[in-house]
């Protein structure tokens, strides 16, 4: 059943008062609950998808590392340190080297851009 969650391929769709204390989920297959998703999905590479996704992260955030971007997804270093060279040669993003702090972090140039930076 986790593994089926982690994967995405059934969700929670309702509550049932079965069990011990009369509160249980119900589930089903992602694809009956959303059928045109699979097809929707299907011209998307991992690379592309990798890239969209941490194209959201960045701008729902402004700012995040590699640290913090493997412990939310759980991609291999190799698969993020990929998707950030490749959001960088697309300026999507730009590395911060401020300080010790921030190192390994990385901005959305967007953010510059809208406030004239």
């Amino acid at each position: 059943m986790q593994r089926l969650r982690k994967n995405f391929q059934i969700l929670p769709i309702g509550i049932s008062e079965n069990g011990l204390w009369n509160y249980a989920h119900l589930f089903d297959l992602v694809e009956r609950q959303f059928p045109w998703l699979l097809a929707a999905a299907y011209h998307l590479s991992k690379e592309n998808s990798r890239e969209k996704i941490l194209t959201a992260y960045f701008r729902s955030n402004g700012i995040g590392g590699i640290p913090e971007t493997k412990k939310l997804f759980r991609w291999s270093m190799i698969n993020i340190k990929i998707t950030i060279e490749t959001l960088l040669e697309q300026s999507i993003i730009l590395p911060v080297q401020d300080s010790e702090k921030t190192k390994n972090a990385y901005l959305i140039k967007q953010l510059l851009d809208e406030n004239g930076l």
